[in-house]
């Protein structure tokens, strides 16, 4: 028992703020951009997923945004 209360105290001491954005260390030039422009294709989950349900690859909701 004194054990677990330890690691949640651990814990606590190690939890970033949600508002933390790291400054140092960063290696943005070999991070990917997600994009927009970039089409799904039938080996990503999510767009199998979407077509099982009905999806047609127009924009989803009312106005098909």
């Amino acid at each position: 028992v004194h054990e677990a209360l330890l690691l949640d105290d651990l814990v606590e001491e190690f939890r970033l703020p949600i508002s933390h954005r790291p400054t140092e260390n960063l290696d943005i030039d070999n991070i990917e951009q997600a994009s927009l422009d970039t089409q799904l294709t039938s080996s990503n989950i999510g767009f199998r997923l979407l077509q099982k349900m009905g999806w047609k690859g127009k924009g989803l909701g009312k106005d098909e945004q």
